[in-house]
């Protein structure tokens, strides 16, 4: 990527629903940066909390630094999402959501590999899981692990990536956003893995190896409200619309990463049914004959095979088992 100077300005994206608590972590991080030419954008969508007094006292701080939008209803999203776009005035884009925060060189890192790599159009740091509350969980990437870059649709596709999560809060030109058509407001979710395989399709990646961001797992976050046939509903969606770039690729690779995304389909499928009381023997060793890596997963095999009282019955067992003997 070719970029108009040394030190292009840096639009970042915050997203904002209800997260008046904590906030102000997010936008301090970014404030924070060792890179300096940065531009704050945040996007608050119709928060029901004080959220919007939070961030209107951080604008007042920094008035030249931040741009503020309030949604007038709740968009979702998606389509909050790229009302960030749209209003972003740097060259280059990154973002960030509310309940996550960056760590002080992120943005600068990212730069200088861009502006080292003029090849590489999308870049990508490390990042660590933590708690709400700020208390460290595990990292993405160990030294055990190779990140793809270059050409990483297969990878991305078949989400070859730790703990099956692909990268968050690349940095690419506003330029790349635009070409590749901003988010798909038709979809709830998978809308960050739909948007980065529509990158990968066109733009080449790189990874930085910096932890640059915390994500947190948040228990009230989006995937984890949300009924899991929804889950499987949108998976398929962008499964479909996205595999038509597998035809550039040889054949044998192209069904090798249809087969590893079938995983998580065929799991919830197998889960939804056990949800619904509709367990089926033969199905589950169908499963598990294309996915033999998955017999350790024994709790989620029984359940499939007969049902959450066989488990649980067996669960009643082994503490019985367990229990000391009475004292004589």
């Amino acid at each position: 990527m070719q970029l108009s100077s040394k030190k292009p300005l840096v639009s970042v994206i915050i997203l904002c629903y209800n997260q008046a608590e904590i906030i102000g972590r997010a936008i301090e991080s970014v404030l924070e940066q060792t890179y300096q030419n940065i531009q704050v954008v945040i996007v608050d969508d119709c928060s029901k909390d004080n959220s919007r007094q939070v961030i209107e006292s951080w604008q007042a701080k920094y008035p030249g630094k931040i741009k503020t939008y309030f949604q007038q209803v709740n968009v979702g999203h998606p389509a909050n999402m790229n009302t960030g776009y749209r209003l972003c005035d740097g060259e280059l884009i990154t973002f960030c959501d509310g309940d996550d925060w960056y760590f002080p060189e992120k943005v600068q890192r990212e730069v200088n590999y861009l502006m080292n790599n003029p090849d590489v159009d999308v870049v990508h740091s490390n990042f660590d899981f933590y708690t709400v509350d700020g208390v460290f969980l595990k990292h993405w990437v160990s030294n055990n692990n190779k990140i793809p870059a270059g050409d990483i649709f297969l990878s991305l596709f078949s989400l070859h990536y730790p703990f099956k999560i692909h990268l968050r809060y690349e940095l690419t030109s506003k330029k790349v956003i635009q070409e590749t058509g901003y988010y798909d407001e038709q979809i709830p979710i998978w809308v960050d893995w739909d948007f980065r395989l529509r990158l990968a399709a066109k733009y080449k990646f790189g990874y930085c190896n910096y932890v640059g961001s915390a994500y947190t797992d948040n228990p009230e976050g989006l995937t984890n409200v949300l009924k899991q046939e929804i889950i499987l509903k949108n998976l398929q969606v962008v499964i479909e619309k996205n595999k038509l770039h597998l035809e550039k690729y040889p054949v044998k690779e192209a069904e090798k990463a249809m087969k590893a995304i079938r995983l998580p389909l065929k799991k919830l499928t197998l889960a939804i049914n056990t949800q619904k009381g509709q367990t089926n023997f033969f199905k589950t060793l169908a499963f598990l004959w294309h996915y033999p890596n998955q017999t350790k997963e024994l709790r989620f095999v029984i359940n499939s095979m007969f049902g959450k009282r066989l488990m649980g019955t067996l669960s009643a067992i082994k503490q019985k088992l367990l229990k000391p003997a009475p004292a004589k």
